[in-house]
């Protein structure tokens, strides 16, 4: 019995040395093995980042200090900012090596009613620049016209303070998707609503 249980003891650093290998190795082959398919999101440019804070950081707003931004990463924040107030203005231009029109504007503002309350509103809109249409017919490039395709959001929402540490918050969200191409006397537009719900920890360990 002591001999089996000596030899158990030194075989059980291999085992785990074993494990963590095949925990390691095992996202590179699923990864292998799935077939590479076009972004197929909805309004992926709710995604973009305006600031360049945050965008300097890596997209890490959500772990930074609370600024006027925190419409975009988390609207809980708004009750710890040290300002009453504050508004911003941003212009991003985008995939420049693709087109010198494509561009991501935005307005944010927030204000703290109290110690304990804050609201906040802020706009985004996407502009795809103009594209021309034009179709191969009877042996010739007939001119459809010139489409603007565009996208923007505008959003609400208001922030609680429930104790010196934590803080709770809600958006309301309205956003325009109208990148579809006229298809004879009708176009294709997406209108949506979206909610969602934040919270906020602040703790001085210091």
């Amino acid at each position: 019995m002591r001999f089996s249980l000596k030899l158990y003891h030194k075989r059980q650093p291999f085992i785990h040395y074993l494990f963590l290998a095949f925990l390691f190795l095992l996202p590179l082959l699923v990864l292998g093995q799935q077939e590479k398919r076009a972004i197929t999101t909805a309004v992926p440019f709710l995604n973009i980042k305006t600031d360049a804070r945050s965008t300097g950081m890596g997209s890490l707003g959500v772990a930074s200090s609370p600024d006027i931004y925190a419409q975009f990463w988390n609207t809980a924040k708004y009750t710890f900012a040290e300002g009453e107030n504050a508004i911003a203005v941003s212009y991003l231009p985008y995939a420049r090596r693709v087109s010198n029109n494509l561009f991501m504007a935005g307005l944010s503002y927030y204000e703290q009613r109290n110690e304990r309350s804050a609201w906040g509103t802020s706009l985004k809109y996407f502009s795809l620049g103009e594209i021309e249409l034009n179709q191969f017919q009877g042996g010739q490039i007939v001119e459809l016209g010139v489409e603007r395709p565009n996208e923007f959001a505008v959003d609400f929402s208001y922030n609680l303070k429930l104790n010196n540490d934590f803080s709770m918050g809600v958006t309301s969200r309205f956003f325009r998707s109208d990148i579809g191409f006229r298809n004879g006397t009708s176009k294709a537009t997406l209108n949506s609503l979206a909610f969602d719900i934040s919270a906020y920890y602040e703790k001085d360990f210091g």
